[in-house]
């Protein structure tokens, strides 16, 4: 082995040596031109160019973002066509621009009331597309989620977790959006509150959200 030594005014010193065993090839390491920032570390290209950067470890979470509401909300269709069936939030969608290569978690509570004896269920959206949905089965929506009420004072709370793979190039930026689907023509489903909903101590003040971390990959 071999070292280069750095010697202090003082007299104490800071040495860099080689590896005790012999390498497969020469390596050269060629410093950055300028100086990085406080909690910067000098970082490979895997051809030997150093620069100053931030250590993003797999499952480092790198940004997170988080959206919510305590506004009621009531969605009903008259119409039996799927498409007229889906509603957004309001108030629960998140958009970030996240890096190429990385990847976004999505966590999502909704307070739910329904119509006894009906059904309605949450989509989630990555901007047009829906994603984290239930496999194609004959004539069944395809969805996140999915609850029939029992009794119109009933609040359900519809959650999920997803691990995305967005896709972005790290210039483009995201949405992450959550819809409700309201499962009969002429029934309304509500957000943060049933169907029967009064000032009084009987019922809860409740609020839904939705958050969205981009984590290394």
């Amino acid at each position: 082995m071999s070292n280069i030594k750095l010697v202090h005014s003082g007299g104490n010193s800071v040495s860099l040596t080689t590896p005790t065993n012999n390498p497969s090839s020469n390596v050269t390491f060629k410093l950055p031109q300028a100086d990085g920032t406080a909690g910067q570390a000098l970082v490979t290209d895997g051809s030997g160019a150093l620069s100053f950067g931030t250590p993003t470890g797999a499952g480092k979470i790198l940004q997170v973002k988080q959206s919510v509401s305590s506004a009621t909300q009531s969605f009903s269709t008259g119409s039996s066509t799927l498409a007229d069936s889906f509603f957004d939030i309001t108030g629960l969608s998140v958009t970030l621009t996240p890096a190429s290569g990385t990847k976004c978690f999505v966590s999502y509570s909704v307070n739910v009331g329904g119509q006894a004896g009906y059904g309605q269920g949450i989509a989630l959206f990555r901007d047009s597309t829906q994603v984290f949905r239930g496999p194609a089965s004959g004539s069944r929506v395809r969805l996140s989620n999915f609850v029939q009420t029992h009794e119109n004072n009933q609040i359900d709370v519809l959650s999920n977790q997803f691990l995305d793979t967005h896709g972005a190039n790290g210039s483009t930026a995201v949405t992450y959006k959550l819809q409700m689907y309201v499962a009969t023509p002429g029934w309304t489903t509500r957000i943060n509150r049933g169907q029967t909903w009064s000032d009084s101590r009987a019922f809860g003040s409740i609020i839904s959200q939705i958050t969205v971390m981009e984590v290394a990959s």
